[in-house]
């Protein structure tokens, strides 16, 4: 089902954004704008509606990837200086999270971390290094 004209009218698009803000129930959103639950049904139910949602949602997402990737570098850095941490359990977890990641990325995307070759993870030499010095404090003989 298509709206009439394929846009959306001034109501539907306040209704999306009712809906994307999530901060009323159905039945709110209903009362609010006199609708009747057959129309608000129908409307869910229309394509170019639901496109809209779609695209909110999408561009919610986008937002939130960009939003991590400008503060992954602080992140990282962050973990790299706790791997120096006074107490030997901060320095462990932060040394065990940053040997995680790639792991974490290899269930999202199957090779992309992979020497393709050989089909082993990448990692710096240095950063294993520091990581296998530090882990190795750690370790009581």
């Amino acid at each position: 089902m298509k709206t009439d004209n394929g846009k959306l009218n001034k109501k539907q698009f306040d209704v999306v954004d009712e809906l994307f803000l999530g901060n009323l129930e159905e039945y709110e959103i209903i009362e609010k704008y006199k609708l009747t639950k057959r129309l608000f049904h129908k409307w869910m139910a229309d394509e170019v509606f639901v496109n809209e949602m779609e695209s909110r949602i999408r561009s919610s997402r986008l937002k939130g990837r960009l939003l991590i990737a400008r503060y992954a570098s602080v992140a990282a850095s962050k973990l790299v200086e706790l791997t120096q941490d006074k107490k030997e359990e901060t320095a462990r977890k932060a040394c065990v999270d940053i040997i995680s990641l790639p792991i974490e990325r290899a269930r999202k995307k199957p090779t992309d971390h992979l020497d393709n070759e050989k089909g082993r993870q990448i990692i710096a030499p240095e950063l294993a290094g520091k990581l296998l010095e530090v882990l190795a404090k750690g370790q009581k003989p």
